[in-house]
């Protein structure tokens, strides 16, 4: 049977092989192309969740950094402007690829011009396609951090690892001025990034040899495996 569709959870959902043509013309195969995308795997294998990912990316470029540098041009929301935001890995080394073993640093830089509301940052995660994964905060709505002071603030959330599987993400910022607000004061697709696998035999892989299941998280949940004592026989 052959499916036809831009539905890419569709197609994942259903195909155990997929092409990918444009013009007429098959660009990518599951089953033909035998080099996997670089930032996916080192494997040679090339999955249909390969493939709509690689359809999903076409034309996007992962971005690590944003900075203005002059006051006039920071985008402003509400009482804070943005001065930069950053993607890191330990060791504050700015990059755009993640290994899955690796936790995810992100940097954002802000201004609060007045002291009228504390400010909360929050991080909104989704993948290119728009699945929301999660959104983490700054501090507690009950109890905002202590930021309300004007003045320049620097602040660290780490994504830990292991948590996301391989893929594109993106983060969306929001920032929460202390009251609500219609519309939000949302920038959207702020940073992103790519998640791969060096399929080594570590980390949650552990000694799995063969292609991870296409999910959007791969978090390391605690097992315990026991054999059950064989009862004595009472003569």
């Amino acid at each position: 049977m052959i499916f036809v569709s831009h539905d890419m959870d569709a197609i994942n959902r259903i195909c155990n092989r997929a092409v990918r043509m444009e013009h007429g013309r098959v660009v990518e195969d599951s089953v033909l192309n035998t080099a996997a995308i670089q930032v996916d795997s080192a494997s040679s294998q090339f999955s249909v969740a390969d493939l709509t990912r690689s359809y999903i990316r076409s034309g996007t470029k992962m971005t690590s950094l944003r900075s203005w540098d002059e006051a006039a041009s920071r985008p402003q929301f509400g009482n804070v402007k943005l001065c930069g935001a950053r993607l890191m890995r330990q060791g504050d080394i700015q990059t755009d690829r993640f290994e899955l073993k690796e936790t995810i640093i992100v940097e954002i830089e802000y201004e609060v011009v007045d002291e009228s509301f504390p400010v909360q940052l929050h991080v909104h995660l989704k993948d290119l396609a728009g699945h929301y994964l999660f959104v983490t905060m700054s501090g507690d709505v009950t109890a905002p951090i202590n930021s309300d002071r004007s003045g320049n603030f620097i602040a660290r959330c780490r994504i830990p690892s292991p948590l996301l599987n391989v893929g594109d993400f993106r983060l969306d910022l929001e920032i929460w001025p202390g009251v609500p607000v219609d519309p939000k004061h949302i920038f959207q697709s702020l940073l992103s990034f790519s998640v791969y696998d060096d399929n080594t035999a570590a980390g949650v892989r552990g000694s799995w040899p063969n292609q991870w299941p296409n999910c959007l998280i791969r978090p390391a949940i605690p097992w315990e495996v026991a054999r059950i004592p064989t009862s004595s026989t009472v003569a």
